[in-house]
């Protein structure tokens, strides 16, 4: 390339080598920042298609070295950069780090729950769990395909848009939210959940809020209290149910009605396990 197709001020641009090596990023990086539009080139030679930065863009690609640093993904690194300001840029980060300590923690009480069963050790904590027959039930709910930590953000939103919903129809609320799981909800695994409200009185679905009847079962139910209701904890109580009622020759059907959590006040959940007597 002749330096005829460089830009003016050609002192200010680097190459896609020396940009990387004073951003100490890889040129693997670069590559991708570019395809993703989180740092584009500063110029790029029609002719042979080499990329160059400008020394203006360091500030920019050491910010992202740093966000990178802090493991934060790329989708969220876009969010950042994308703020109106610098206070909503500081809550982004703020809670991405407050999202990255909690798996933190949860990857400690997992690695404990490993170690504890390698060395067979006994459980320090045991669940109590009894036997409750639920009537029908009238109900509004929102269903959704989705995945943590979205299903996190969701909750709240989903509670509200509920409340309202009954609020605007005027119809009593008959009980705490109930949240049914479908399947597994994790980083990897999408559900669906259902969350809904039971309520006393007619009402009619609105936009994605349907009108449902939860029908009448049996189900095993152990309450976590606070200590236990956040996850990963919370799955040792989810292990306990289910024991009980293989222990007690219990069969499961969830074409009825699914496993779900009852939320309560108080960060207490209480998981529920429909299921049959063995016949």
């Amino acid at each position: 390339m002749s330096d005829m197709h460089l830009p003016d001020h050609r002192n200010k641009y680097l190459s896609v080598g020396r940009f990387a090596q004073a951003a100490q990023l890889s040129r693997k990086a670069l590559r991708l920042y570019d395809e993703l539009e989180i740092l584009l080139p500063a110029w790029v030679d029609p002719d042979s298609g080499y990329r160059y930065y400008s020394t203006e863009q360091l500030e920019k690609a050491r910010f992202i070295r740093l966000l990178r640093d802090a493991e934060m993904p790329l989708a969220d690194i876009r969010r950042v950069l994308a703020a109106a300001s610098v206070d909503e840029a500081i809550q982004q980060v703020v809670e991405h780090r407050q999202g990255f300590e909690e798996k933190v923690e949860e990857v400690r009480r997992s690695s404990q729950r490993v170690l504890a069963y390698l060395r067979k050790e006994n459980e320090t904590m045991s669940t109590t769990v009894t036997v409750e027959n639920f009537p029908a039930r009238h109900a509004i709910s929102i269903k959704r395909t989705i995945r943590v930590p979205a299903f996190h953000q969701f909750i709240p939103q989903a509670l509200e848009q509920l409340t309202s919903h009954a609020a605007d129809q005027g119809v009593q609320l008959a009980g705490d939210p109930i949240c049914f799981y479908y399947g597994p909800v994790n980083e990897s695994d999408d559900g669906p959940v259902e969350i809904c409200f039971p309520v006393e009185g007619a009402v009619m679905p609105g936009g994605d809020i349907v009108v449902r009847e939860i029908p009448a079962h049996r189900a095993a139910v152990a309450a976590a209290g606070p200590e236990r209701s956040k996850f990963p904890v919370i799955l040792e109580v989810w292990d306990g149910v289910f024991d009980w009622v293989q222990r007690n020759k219990g069969v499961m059907s969830e074409e009825t009605v699914p496993c779900y959590e009852i939320w309560q006040g108080g960060d207490t959940i209480s998981v529920v396990i429909p299921f049959e007597e063995a016949g």
